[in-house]
């Protein structure tokens, strides 16, 4: 009871500080489930049971007759105002009673957090007064909160002014019919749940504006309803499985879709978005096509002409010069594929009446033609085209649009036709011929007669033909050769100027599909034609159980694909790899051809694709010797399946990984991240026990030794998210134990240097799984502001410094070659830097040993003269004192007579230039502790091991205390350890006249 009391007098004091910002509902009253429950015991001793009352309760006006009673009051006159309240349940704290909300008569805003619905009280009685409800790891159902109310399990009525639900980060599984209940609603956030079909239950909401249903399990946009699909303006569906988005093209409205990380693999499915006039933001990253070179040109293809302006957003980025440098191009060629089948006959006509009339108006342009002139425009291959102005009556003009209708289907026909032929003969090289059989089937139209039958299919007489010629001679002259000769002289200059601007037109439309297809093949080199395994095989595809497809296309066998190709252009459909076809299976179909029915063989490939229409190939064989071609394709065939399935036994127990970027393929179990056992947390900032396994080998993700080599993944993961500039390219990277000035101990980090900035990433954890998971970013400095570069004794460590913004680091690198390989490789960087981005280091200085210096008392004065100290005079190494399971960081100094175990002091920061009056100050003495010292003739035995070079064990013998004891140094360059040896063996077999006993282990015990 005391505690009650407590919490009430505290919850008091701190309404009438603050209860103005809660009553005005400006701020959120947020309480715990227990204090709710002690509040409502209070209110049902204090004040009865009025609490339980439907509306509002006036509390008496005579003064209470103590404090408690009037705090009590106090508070339920409060909560009775509140507008906003959220309620946090501590998930580990078990409700021993129900969370009761009756005193909130006011309330118009409430927020859940981890509130078993079950044990909630009181909701019936403010449902239909909410405006906003939020629940959070709450609920796996919808009915739950909304048809049954939590604990009041009433009957379902609508919630009249509910406009915002935030039902994210639950367990919902599916929808239900409570959504019938929310007439009013605006903004629905189903984020974070697993969802997988929304079915038909978001057709009810009517008033929907915002709907996020990111990160569920959706493969299909859901469907709305007649007046949401009107009325919705931001649509976020990011991080679910969508492989199109068909059905975004009927929310004529929406400003905002977000649909990155889903599975839409081709720009072409982007086709809905150019229904979307509205469209401000468009969210595509993460997705296969945000990995394609030229995905913002190739997307920008498929937006909305009214849409794609300088204040569009693409994947968070407004449209950048050059993308806009692409969009009158890219309007026109939309606007004209969406316009021209209805508008045909209309520009035509105006055609011919601008020809008619071109000497009045040969100097002006159309704002359609200013378009046109802007327009890059490739070299002509024939001559320069003359414009010729012609005066004619309107008598003379009558005809002549039917007339440019046969003629221009004359000519583009004839166009089509040759570049028919060129590209299949390019595509097929020197063995063309061998499809041409193909092309001329009994069945069919011979190719070359069709553009000849232009009358017949346009239903005009063929002396119509006399009266066109075309603008190009050249080009005319293979089809109209016989009747050039007939046409009088007067007809042909009449009819030059609309059949040029024609040409244009056709030109234009042509060269728009070119760009289009030349963005989304994304201007790649041409890859090298494949060598076919067997003869071209003409089939027709079946899709599902229906019947074989009008189109026949050609069959290609190669060393790596089954390649489907068109059978007219010639132009590649799909290519299938045959590393991943799985099976094959051949049966037989019943199909009518010619009027006559006959059985074919059918011949399916099963492949491992993740797409659904590219896992199942099923072909019917029409070629003349069907049985045979097949057989054919089999024993081709047949030899990959078996490999193929060779292949996937021995990567069973193995995931397979795939770079979307660069297609890189690698297995998980060949290159682990971690090699030995998962070190324990660290406690002391000074303990680097993430060190004990990755000095054991060269670990297979950080080579320490080669600096630009990197693990595929951990490249891949620089790119994508630390670097920050687009155009930056790794270079190199150090993994390293560093120390930052200000920040106490050390840390064990990533230095990556790209051409540009260089980063420092703090190793947080284990070093496994994805380097998102272990690695932090905590420092980006331009190469340029590197302002001081020193190398630190014996070429152990270095350290830089940066300025805008100034930081210093010390890099604790723990091996001289290491040490001078990096900085060599850093100053090669920063020497390619252009002169005016070059740094400001003009020299590099090594830190010697002098008095300055805080080691220098701890030298045998006998040995060094008052100037410096050389390397016969002293041993310097930085290593790690191993105790048990942890690693201590230590300085180990030897003298000709003593070894010193020190911790050193690391922080580092370039220190101001001293005037005379304090050059031989002494640098403070708090850089070293002194852990442990010993005489060099105390040592008894040096033991190394074979199979780890960097440990070595220095059994010392105390002969007055009596006491044995043990250093285990390990170290990060072996060539120091060997170093020690002989730095102990030449005094210690001078002082005993015996050799010093080594032994050797094969590995630690």
């Amino acid at each position: 009871m005391a505690a009650a009391e407590t919490l009430v007098r505290g919850l008091a004091r701190l309404l009438q500080d603050a209860g103005d910002l809660v009553l005005d509902g400006s701020s959120t009253l947020t309480l715990l489930t227990p204090t709710l429950q002690h509040l409502t015991q209070v209110f049902e001793h204090h004040l009865g049971s009025r609490n339980q009352n439907r509306g509002f309760v006036a509390l008496p006006s005579h003064p209470a007759e103590t404090a408690a009673i009037l705090q009590a009051q106090f508070l339920f006159d409060v909560l009775q105002k509140t507008h906003s309240l959220k309620l946090v349940h501590v998930p580990n704290c078990v409700l021993q009673s129900a969370v009761k909300i009756f005193p909130f008569k006011s309330l118009r805003h409430l927020e859940l957090r981890s509130v078993p619905p079950h044990c909630l009280r009181g909701l019936r009685f403010v449902y239909s007064q909410l405006e906003s409800l939020t629940c959070c790891k709450c609920i796996s159902t919808l009915e739950e909160i909304i048809s049954a109310c939590g604990g009041d399990l009433s009957c379902a009525l609508p919630w009249l002014e509910l406009q915002t639900v935030n039902f994210s980060y639950n367990s919902i599984t599916a929808l239900d019919d409570a959504l019938q209940l929310l007439n009013a609603l605006r903004v629905l956030d189903l984020s974070h749940n697993k969802i997988q079909d929304c079915e038909h239950y978001l057709t009810t909401l009517t008033e929907l504006e915002y709907l996020n249903l990111a990160y569920n399990f959706l493969s299909k946009v859901p469907n709305l309803g007649i007046f949401s699909r009107s009325k919705l303006v931001t649509l976020i569906l990011r991080n679910n499985e969508l492989d199109s988005i068909n059905g975004v093209e009927q929310l004529v409205n929406l400003q905002h879709l977000d649909v990155a990380y889903n599975l839409l693999l081709e720009h072409g499915q982007l086709a809905p978005l150019s229904t979307l006039h509205c469209l401000k933001k468009l969210h595509l990253e993460g997705n296969p096509i945000w990995f394609h070179q030229n995905h913002r040109s190739a997307a920008l293809v498929h937006l909305s002409p009214r849409a794609a302006s300088s204040n569009f957003f693409l994947d968070g980025k407004p449209l950048s010069s050059s993308d806009l440098m692409h969009l009158p191009r890219l309007v026109q060629s939309v606007s004209e594929s969406i316009h021209t089948s209805a508008s045909e006959k209309t520009a035509l006509d105006r055609s011919a009446l601008e020809s008619s009339c071109a000497a009045d108006f040969s100097d002006s342009q159309s704002p359609a033609e200013n378009v046109a002139v802007r327009l890059p425009r490739k070299k002509s291959r024939g001559k320069i085209k003359v414009r010729r102005a012609s005066i004619s009556e309107p008598s003379d003009t009558e005809h002549e649009p039917q007339t440019l209708s046969l003629s221009a289907g004359l000519v583009l026909q004839h166009q089509k036709e040759m570049k028919r032929l060129a590209s299949f003969r390019d595509r097929f090289g020197a063995e063309w011929l061998q499809y041409k059989r193909h092309l001329e089937e009994p069945d069919q139209v011979p190719v070359i007669s069709r553009s000849r039958s232009a009358d017949e299919i346009a239903g005009r007489p063929p002396a119509m033909d006399l009266q066109s010629e075309s603008s190009d001679p050249e080009q005319e002259k293979p089809q109209v050769d016989e009747e050039e000769s007939s046409l009088p002289l007067n007809d042909t200059e009449k009819e030059k100027e609309p059949e040029v601007q024609l040409d244009e037109s056709v030109e234009g439309e042509q060269r728009d599909e070119e760009e289009a297809d030349e963005l989304m093949l994304g201007e790649e080199e041409e890859e090298k034609p494949e060598v076919d395994l067997c003869q071209p095989v003409l089939v027709s595809q079946i899709e599902g159980e229906g019947d074989p497809e009008p189109d026949w296309i050609f069959l290609r066998v190669t060393a790596k694909h089954v390649i489907e190709v068109e059978l007219k252009a010639a132009r590649v459909l799909h290519k299938l790899e045959l590393k991943c076809l799985q099976n094959v299976e051949t049966s037989e179909l019943s199909w009518k051809r010619m009027d006559l029915e006959r059985v074919f063989p059918v011949l399916t490939l099963h492949f491992s694709y993740i797409r659904k229409d590219r896992q199942k190939r099923k072909y019917v064989v029409l070629d003349d010797c069907p049985e045979q071609c097949l057989q054919n394709v089999l024993e081709v065939l047949s030899p990959a399946v078996e490999e193929n399935r060779r292949n996937q036994d021995q990567e069973k127990g193995s995931t397979k990984f795939q770079c979307l970027k660069c297609k890189q393929e690698f297995s998980q179990s060949l290159t682990p991240w971690h090699q030995g056992s998962h070190p324990s947390e660290v406690g002391d900032t000074k303990i680097l026990e993430l060190l004990l396994a990755s000095n054991q080998a060269v670990n297979g993700v950080l080579n320490t030794r080669d600096f630009r080599s990197v693990d595929h993944r951990l490249k891949l993961y620089l790119d994508m998210e630390v670097f920050e500039e687009n155009a930056e390219e790794f270079q190199c990277f150090l993994k390293v134990v560093m120390v930052k000035f200000g920040r106490q101990g050390e840390f064990l980090s990533i230095l990556v240097a790209s051409d540009l900035r260089i980063y420092v990433l703090e190793v947080t954890g284990a070093i496994r799984g994805q380097p998102a998971d272990w690695l932090k970013k905590t420092g980006s400095h331009y190469m340029s502001d590197i302002s001081h570069l020193e190398v630190g004794l014996c070429h152990q460590s270095l350290r830089m410094e940066f300025e805008n913004p100034k930081a210093s680091y010390n890099l604790l690198i723990r091996n001289q070659s290491c040490c001078d390989q990096f900085l060599q490789t850093l100053t090669d960087l920063m020497q390619e830097l252009p002169a005016k981005h070059r740094s400001k280091v003009k020299e590099i200085p090594t830190v010697e040993m002098n008095p300055q210096h805080w080691l220098w008392p701890l030298l045998d004065p006998k040995t060094t003269d008052s100037a410096a100290a050389d390397d016969t005079c002293f041993f310097y190494l930085l290593a790690y004192l191993i105790q048990g399971t942890s690693a201590f960081p230590v300085t180990l100094l030897g003298t000709r007579t003593m070894l010193f175990l020190l911790e050193e002091n690391h922080q580092w920061q370039v220190q101001p230039s001293l005037d005379e009056d304090h050059e031989a100050e002494m640098p403070p003495r708090s850089n070293i502790q002194l852990k442990e010292k010993q005489p060099i003739t105390s040592i008894s035995n040096v033991i190394t091991y074979r199979l780890y070079p960097c440990d070595i064990k220095l059994m010392l013998y105390d002969e007055v205390l009596k006491v044995e004891s043990t250093w285990h140094i390990r170290t990060e360059c072996p060539e120091l350890l060997v170093e020690l040896v002989e730095w102990i063996r030449c005094p210690w077999e001078e002082m005993f006249s015996i050799e010093l006993r080594k032994a050797v282990y094969e590995a630690l015990e």
